[in-house]
């Protein structure tokens, strides 16, 4: 892919669009939206430590969403040359609905149109997708030569240049485009009857160098850790503090925490968060921000699933709420002029509500003396288990985890625990690192420890 060949697709795409806007404003179908999801290149999948595919692809989506009246119709199709029959289908569809809300439309056009943040580096116009096939036998042969005990479960690499653009009947034309190369690996060390927790990781560059780079670090650290999770054991239950590296705050805590700020929970009355603007509702140790307009991050974009300009936004300040998630719609609801840039989602949905390019700030206290507290500790890799977001009750099992104790770190078999989100943020925060972790070049995230944890293990 070169960068004429790639600029033609994007002139192509949104020529297409806004033709077809036009020709169905011509029919009285004045409330359109067609967003466009475009992306090219190649990869390699990885199974039982051997190649298994690989496939190049290109491929095209539009989602067409029109609105009738306060009702919705949404479709999808890969023909670009056929829109304006997809807008009828979703009109039709609009049209069949029965219960209409006057607060359903789309968005005006922003006074000032932001200027796109397209990540397209030259050194990948010209690169050949078989060079993939490359970083899948150096996956390979690296494990086999010095980790033969990993396992991989599933790998893989892949060459991507990617597109999304949008068009309204409101005026938006806007589009960004993308080239990077990533990969990914997930399995577990097994050493005769001994096999490890499950662990996974991933790495991503926009420029060989950069991949190559990050690719060496994150495969190093995935081999490394599923060796570690070798001869765990059975531990006796105990009370004391959890351990959260940067990779496990989101699926664990924060995660659930941020889906309780979208819009639509608020409204359907299913977050705690309802009404807690400008409260105390984390520790004061805690800093959240949403950076999407920041160039330097892999997931920065000028604009959202509704063509709105994204922005910087405070979340949380020391434990203090700031901001929810709003699309369009849900700020209409909330009786809000326009949303925040947060409408979610691609050419297979219609917008819902969320952060881009999350940040949290650092906090004061280093790893090395969060890692060995006074007591013992549990050091979390992964979390499988249930949460609520209403409630922020949550129980499960912590797998591939260690035990943290004067100066060990011991494998553990799985161990269950139970609480409270909203308890445990704001209450349990004993520490978060003053050290941070860029994840997937995009979302920098700290280390946090946690206090009051009842752990329950299963002594032999």
């Amino acid at each position: 892919m070169t960068y004429e060949l790639l600029e033609a697709k994007r002139k192509s795409i949104l020529d297409s669009i806004q033709a077809s806007i036009e020709s169905a404003k011509k029919i009285s179908i004045n409330e359109v939206e067609i967003f466009a999801g475009y992306g090219q290149g190649g990869s390699v999948g990885i199974e039982k430590n051997d190649i298994q595919s690989f496939e190049t692809y290109e491929e095209t989506v539009y989602g067409i969403r029109v609105i009738e009246s306060g009702c919705e119709g949404f479709v999808t199709t890969n023909d670009g040359s056929s829109l304006l029959t997809s807008i009828q289908e979703a009109s039709a569809l609009a049209k069949a609905q029965s219960t209409p809300d006057p607060d359903l439309e789309l968005p005006s056009k922003p006074n000032i149109i932001t200027a796109s943040l397209d990540h397209l580096d030259p050194s990948l116009y010209d690169l050949d997708p078989n060079s993939i096939l490359e970083t899948a036998k150096k996956i390979l042969q690296y494990r086999e030569l010095k980790f033969p005990k990993v396992s991989l479960d599933s790998a893989g690499a892949s060459l991507s240049y990617s597109l999304k653009a949008i068009g309204t009947s409101k005026g938006i034309f806007r589009s960004e485009a993308s080239s990077s190369l990533s990969a990914s690996f997930m399995g577990m060390a097994i050493d005769g009857d001994d096999i490890s927790s499950f662990d996974s990781e991933s790495a991503f560059g926009r420029t060989p160098s950069e991949f190559e780079e990050n690719f060496e670090e994150k495969y190093n650290l995935f081999l490394q850790s599923c060796m570690n999770g070798l001869g765990a054991r059975t531990i006796s239950s105990f009370k004391g503090y959890l351990y959260l590296p940067p990779d496990a705050i989101f699926s664990f805590l924060i995660g659930g925490f941020l889906s309780s700020l979208s819009a639509t929970s608020i409204r359907k009355k299913k977050s705690k968060m309802e009404g807690r603007i400008n409260e105390q509702v984390l520790s004061d140790k805690i800093t959240i921000l949403s950076d999407p307009t920041n160039p330097e991050l892999a997931l920065c974009t000028s604009f959202d699933r509704e063509g709105m300009n994204t922005e910087k936004m405070s979340i949380v300040e020391k434990g203090v709420l700031k901001n929810f998630f709003y699309n369009h719609f849900e700020a209409k609801k909330a009786g809000l002029q326009k949303s925040n840039g947060c409408a979610t989602g691609g050419s297979g949905s219609t917008p819902g509500c969320g952060p881009k390019a999350l940040q949290v700030e650092a906090g004061e206290t280093e790893v090395k003396s969060m890692i060995h507290p006074d007591g013992k500790s549990i050091w979390v890799n992964r979390f499988s288990g249930n949460s609520s977001g209403t409630s922020g009750d949550f129980s499960g099992v912590i797998k591939g985890g260690f035990l943290l104790d004067a100066g060990e770190k011991i494998p553990v078999k799985e161990i269950q625990i139970a609480g409270n989100m909203y308890e445990v943020l704001k209450n349990q925060i004993a520490a978060v690192s003053l050290e941070r972790e860029l994840l997937g070049k995009s979302t920098w995230a700290p280390s946090l420890l946690i206090e009051g944890i009842d752990i329950t293990g299963t002594s032999v």
